[in-house]
């Protein structure tokens, strides 16, 4: 039982060591390659990790070519964490994949895999609970708490997020966020 405890102690502190060095470095570029040799994640080509984003757990972690995760943001990967290409995960995000079973008197976590498809949008300060997808091209408004998957091109917003409408094209760009001295 101890030594359960302090291998689960070495690898928080192993997490905690990776994302300060995340934090820290100045080039997307190296946190690019961070994300791949530290954490074990499949990192697409473009992908801009901004300082200060905490990833919760190793191993799991997929991020597709051209998104960026923006500063401040908080990924629990410890079920699992599918971002697709071309996605903007605005600052200040929380995507959680680990929860508790509120309905059991031993309150079990349980973890449930999120997935956010390509082209998706989620503003700041938005939370994304265990188990829920966002498809294609589906617009997350500022400060929404999402419990339940958002349809391709809907748009949803507020606590807990509903929908308020739907894209009306397609996403035409592509997401370039390398920008210096970006937090």
């Amino acid at each position: 039982m101890k030594f359960n405890n302090f291998k689960r102690s070495l690898r928080k502190v192993y997490i905690a060591l990776a994302c300060t060095l995340l934090s820290i470095s100045f080039l997307f570029v190296i946190r690019r390659l961070l994300l791949r040799l530290l954490f074990g994640a499949h990192v697409g080509n473009n992908v801009s990790v901004h300082s200060n984003v905490y990833i919760y757990n190793i191993g799991g972690l997929s991020i597709g070519a051209n998104s960026t995760i923006n500063y401040g943001s908080y990924l629990d990967n410890r079920g699992g964490l599918l971002i697709g290409s071309n996605v903007n995960i605005s600052h200040n995000v929380r995507i959680y994949t680990m929860g508790h079973n509120i309905h059991t008197a031993q309150f079990e976590s349980m973890t449930k895999r999120v997935v956010i498809e390509d082209d998706v949008w989620v503003f700041p300060n938005s939370i994304l609970m265990p188990g829920i997808k966002l498809e294609k091209g589906a617009v997350v408004l500022p400060g929404s708490v999402v419990v339940r998957d958002v349809l391709a091109m809907e748009i949803v917003g507020g606590n807990p997020a509903e929908k308020k409408g739907v894209r009306k094209v397609e996403a035409g760009y592509k997401l370039d966020n390398n920008i210096w001295c970006a937090r």
